[in-house]
Order: C-alpha cells, then sequence, then structure tokens
C-alpha cells in the first residue's frame, strides 16, 4: 500500500508542469538487494543519463540515490540524501543534490553525501572483467554485484539533529551499519543489460 501511496504523493507535491507518462516511472528496472540482509533494496527507476533509485527497508523508502561517474577518468561514485516525497527518482530529471536556481538551497531542502562505488561481476571488478576475452569472461561465476564504499560514512552525518542522529545511530551501529558495508546483489533476470554490468 505504501508504494502504491507514494506516486500520488510525487505527482501532487512537485512545482512543475511535465508530462507525466514521459517524466515519471513508477516501474522498476533494476533491483540490488543487500547481501547481508535482503530486507534492504535499492530500486532503479531511470538510467539515463544519471542512475536514479531508491533505498527501501521493508518497502518502506528510506534515501534518494544518484549513481554516475565522474568526467576524465570515469570514477564510479553516488550521492545520496533523505527520501523526500515532493522531489525524488520517480521523476526523471531529478538528481541527489540538485540546487534550486540561483540558490545555495537543494530543491528538498536537504543535506546529501557522496561517496565513491565499484562495480564487480561475481568477485572480479568490473574493469577487469571487461579487460577479459570473451571465453575469460565466460569463467566468471557469480551475479553482477555494487559496493558503496562511502556509504557508512554518508549514514553518519545525513541526520540532521543530534536527536535524530542517537536515534538513527541505535539503528546504524546495528544492522543498517553492517548493510553498509557489505555488497549489493544484482540479478540478471531484472535488470536491463547495462545497470546489470554497470551500475
Amino acid at each position: 500500500m505504501k508504494r502504491l501511496l507514494l506516486p500520488l504523493l510525487s505527482v501532487l507535491a512537485l512545482p512543475f508542469s511535465v508530462n507525466a507518462e514521459e517524466s515519471f516511472n513508477y516501474e522498476s528496472i533494476c533491483t540490488l538487494t543487500s547481501e547481508y540482509n535482503s530486507n534492504y533494496t535499492i530500486e532503479i527507476y531511470h538510467e539515463s543519463s544519471k542512475q536514479l533509485g531508491i533505498m527501501y527497508y521493508k518497502d518502506e523508502p528510506k534515501f534518494s540515490l544518484t549513481f554516475d561517474s565522474s568526467q576524465g577518468y570515469g570514477s564510479p561514485y553516488f550521492l545520496i540524501e533523505k527520501f523526500s516525497k515532493k522531489f525524488n527518482p520517480f521523476y526523471k530529471y531529478y538528481y541527489t543534490g540538485q540546487k534550486i536556481y540561483g540558490s545555495d538551497e537543494t530543491r528538498t531542502g536537504q543535506d546529501y553525501r557522496s561517496g565513491s562505488r565499484v562495480s564487480f561481476i561475481g568477485n572480479i571488478p568490473l574493469s577487469e572483467y571487461l579487460a577479459r576475452t570473451e571465453k575469460e569472461q565466460k569463467k566468471v561465476k557469480g551475479n553482477g554485484r555494487s559496493l558503496l564504499i562511502d556509504l557508512g560514512s554518508a549514514f553518519h552525518y545525513l541526520p540532521d539533529t543530534q536527536k535524530e542522529r542517537k536515534d538513527f545511530y541505535e539503528i546504524r551501529d546495528g544492522e543498517w551499519f553492517r548493510v553498509a558495508k557489505n555488497f549489493w546483489e544484482k540479478d540478471r533476470k531484472n535488470c536491463t543489460d547495462y545497470l546489470y554490468k554497470f551500475l
């Protein structure tokens, strides 16, 4: 029920005049599941030009994420902020930390954090996997996986108030912190080819 209500709330709250069919997507195109605890998932809703997703805990949206790569060498990174009902990854032109034009304030009014990430096929980093021949690649066992290296740090700094931080620490220092240090696994059946390999 909660997931059914989110799209409606998102449309009503956004201050933009847009074509909903073209600009919004409520169907996940890739699911990443925490290897530590499957109650934690990341659903991706857009993949061009940035990959936009939501981190859920037991179907409850907790954080919005943007996945991208820096120019030049192309180092992969992610941006994360607390989930906002008024501006979030269901909307194609959202990205984490997006500023209001002419202002330093973000559209969600929230702080955000960034971190590096590494993609794997099985236990092989993607860069090494791609450097191998097709014959060698077929020998690699295991699903596509992602490691969000600085996710634990983001969990540390995202709470706004001392009380919120204290409350969150009780969670973070337990299961959330363990989730942050572990892999996120992709299933080829529920990811586009591009996201399965490069996200």
